[in-house]
């Protein structure tokens, strides 16, 4: 049976004496002790002055999460935007997080319209709407593809996902061609 003064003996080997996440793992000396009563007096000085960061329901998050996945914003990528990490926001869309803080939630819901670099792959529907539009205007997939700059084969008639810059080149040519803006 360790000592008690045997502190390497105490506690989770990875945190380090004197910390709140020593403590938590059952680490109940002196240092460890004291950080978490420090932290716990931290908590309710914020509180008291109104700057307290509590738990909301996660539902509002989770909504936002899933439409961003819809426009092919993956968990990494929504995580890295919103600033939040990864595996909260993993655990936001499993729905095994019901409660979040108030902060991770706005930070989520601040994600609205990210920037997309232009080799990121999207889902490829709309961008096959707008070439079956074309085709039915009396186009063939040989002149839409020169027109694009593509090779017949690589055109993005029946892919399921293509690049940003692809659809916003078939956008730009639904214009050029049909002199109106496409249907949102």
């Amino acid at each position: 049976m360790p000592s008690l003064h045997d502190f390497g003996a105490l506690g989770h080997a990875s945190h380090a004496h004197g910390t709140r996440a020593n403590y938590l793992t059952g680490c109940r000396c002196v240092p460890c002790r004291s950080a978490n009563a420090c932290y716990e007096a931290q908590r309710a000085a914020a509180r008291v002055q109104g700057r307290a960061d509590p738990l909301v329901d996660a539902a509002a998050a989770r909504r936002q999460l899933c439409a961003l996945k819809a426009a092919g914003i993956g968990h990494r990528r929504a995580a890295h935007l919103a600033g939040v990490a990864t595996q909260t926001v993993k655990a936001i869309r499993r729905g095994t997080a019901s409660r979040i803080r108030a902060s991770v939630e706005q930070a989520i819901l601040g994600v609205q319209r990210p920037s997309l670099a232009r080799g990121v792959k999207v889902n490829g529907y709309r961008t096959r709407y707008l070439l079956a539009c074309l085709q039915a205007e009396g186009y063939s997939l040989r002149a839409l593809a020169r027109r694009l700059g593509l090779r017949g084969s690589h055109l993005p008639a029946h892919a399921g996902r293509v690049t940003v810059q692809t659809h916003l080149q078939t956008e730009a040519l639904y214009r050029d061609l049909t002199a109106e803006e496409p249907e949102p």
